[in-house]
């Protein structure tokens, strides 16, 4: 994995994860900083159904699809995220995620949350404000 380029150009990414969203412009500066990049070629897989997962995933460029026995599911694109529970709490995935076209992911793993979550006074309330926020929304619009 490489190291991105300019940290501070993630902010704006980072604000758009639920997870995130409530955080300042200042600390998301900080946690860029901790974010990988991973390329992933097309019809790559991610992440699979059943592994432990640790790790939370920014599409920066491509798509990627969620898919279970029951077929495709949910479509990543520029600018969405999956593994937010993960990164918070490491646990067997839920589906498996493949790369539909070649994709640049922004990668953040739990190791280094928790470092932030321990340097940086204020963020757990505000991801955990964020990651509610992002829960209720999400029942809102479910059938």
């Amino acid at each position: 994995m490489a190291a991105i380029a300019d940290p501070a150009e993630l902010v704006p990414l980072l604000r758009g994860v639920g997870l995130f969203s409530r955080c300042t412009d200042r600390d998301l500066a900080v946690v860029a900083k901790k974010v990988t990049l991973r390329s992933v070629a097309a019809g790559q897989l991610v992440v699979r159904r059943g592994d432990e997962g640790s790790e939370l995933f920014l599409v920066l460029r491509g798509v990627a699809a969620a898919r279970s026995d029951a077929g495709a599911g949910h479509r990543f694109e520029a600018g969405s995220s999956f593994g937010e529970l993960a990164v918070l709490a490491p646990g067997p995935r839920a589906s498996d995620v493949v790369a539909v076209t070649d994709c640049e992911l922004a990668v953040l793993d739990r190791p280094d949350v928790t470092l932030l979550l321990g340097a940086i006074p204020g963020l757990a309330p505000a991801m955990l404000q964020g990651l509610a926020e992002s829960f209720r929304a999400q029942l809102l619009v479910a059938p």
